[in-house]
Order: C-alpha cells, then sequence, then structure tokens
C-alpha cells in the first residue's frame, strides 16, 4: 500500500499570555476565518460590558496559532479484471 504524507496547516485561537490554552475547540482552516470568528467573539462578549470594566476583552488578549498537521493518505485502489 503506498502513502502519501502531507502537511496541513490550520489555524487556531489562543490566549496571549503564554499558557498554550484554547479560547475553543475548533481549528480554522484560513487565519481570515479565525480572525473573524475571534472578532466575533470579542464583540459579542464585550456588547454587555462596560469599556473601563475588567470583563471587557481586547483583540491583544488573543493569538492565532498555526497548527500543522500531517495527513496521511492512501493511493486509490483500482480493481482490474483480466479479460479473456
Amino acid at each position: 500500500m503506498n502513502k502519501k504524507n502531507r502537511k496541513m496547516k490550520r489555524y487556531a485561537i489562543v490566549y496571549a499570555d503564554g499558557s498554550n490554552r484554547r479560547l475553543t475547540q475548533i481549528d480554522y482552516l484560513s487565519h481570515e476565518a479565525a480572525e473573524d470568528a475571534l472578532m466575533y467573539y470579542i464583540d459579542c462578549n464585550n456588547s454587555g460590558y462596560k469599556k473601563d470594566g475588567n470583563n471587557h476583552l481586547d483583540p491583544f488578549d488573543f493569538m492565532i496559532k498555526e497548527i500543522e498537521y500531517e495527513v496521511l493518505r492512501k493511493a486509490t485502489r483500482r480493481c482490474i479484471r483480466n479479460k479473456k
């Protein structure tokens, strides 16, 4: 069986304090999708709080981290019948 190794890049939102904790468990396919999700989360969280409060989130509280996955792909199999 022939296998090909391919590296795939995904993106995750993590806290910027260096703890490597994730904000969500979702891996995003692009950097832009991760940015959009982060801004949506911040906007939804900050809508109920004042700017000077402790619960107000800032985009600099988070980072978007690139994650590489190694994907193993199986070669496609073809069934060849003997013709007589």
